[in-house]
């Protein structure tokens, strides 16, 4: 075989390869992060779906997402005058749109609202007392009897409408499961004082086998041993 021949062959080789990873690297972005340009297109046609069919209403609309789990694309709408009267617009296999615009969704945003405040100023009360590194999760703790907020009403931290739960690592160390438990309820009771109320508190430490052992404890139980 001539020289020439097997650097013509090389080439087409290597150009073979290339063109299958550029086209394997196109497939796996659009697998994970959408296609741009079906996104734009999306991105126009929820307008018009908005503006069709809520016409007495102002929404902005949100750059397109891909949800590459759900594996369709979806727009956020907000009103410009409701924090919390917002929604989500996604494609359906049909090529039109669903929606979840409804009272219970602006409700269940209002909720996230509070719960966003919540989660951030226990965390840096949480934090004064722990340091910076805990491992903090903080929920709210409702049923159908607890308070209902109104959309858009105001967060006040210092009158809180649910009780809250508190979930964190601790480190158990020399001390027993009972030891760890009541010092560390004994921590978070002076540190959020009577500004929050706790009506549930988890604590998980190492095991020193990898493993994890968990304690939880209602309100009524915390306050047994403080």
């Amino acid at each position: 075989m001539k020289t020439k021949t097997k650097k013509n062959i090389i080439k087409a080789v290597v150009g073979t390869a290339v063109a299958g990873v550029v086209a394997f690297a196109g497939w796996l972005g659009c697998a994970f992060w959408g296609n741009p340009l079906e996104m734009h297109k999306l991105s126009k046609s929820a307008e018009e779906y908005v503006e069709k069919k809520y016409p007495d209403e102002n929404y902005e609309i949100s750059k397109c997402t891909f949800d590459w789990k759900l594996g369709d694309y979806y727009v956020t709408a907000q009103s410009p005058t409701s924090e919390d009267t917002r929604f989500t617009i996604r494609s359906d296999y049909d090529g039109g749109f669903t929606d979840n615009h409804s009272a219970e969704t602006f409700q269940r945003n209002a909720v996230e609202r509070f719960l966003d405040a919540l989660k951030e100023d226990v965390r840096l009360l949480v934090e004064d007392e722990f340091g910076r590194n805990i491992e903090l999760t903080v929920g709210i703790i409702s049923d159908d009897e607890s308070p209902v907020v109104a959309i858009d009403q105001p967060v006040d931290l210092e009158n809180f409408p649910w009780e809250i739960s508190i979930q964190m690592r601790t480190n158990k160390g020399d001390k027993t499961e009972d030891e760890m438990v009541e010092e560390t309820v004994d921590r978070i009771a002076k540190t959020l004082g009577d500004k929050y109320t706790v009506g549930e508190y988890t604590f998980y430490y190492s095991r020193g086998d990898g493993g994890n052992n968990w304690v939880t404890l209602t309100a009524e139980e915390a306050a047994r041993i403080q």
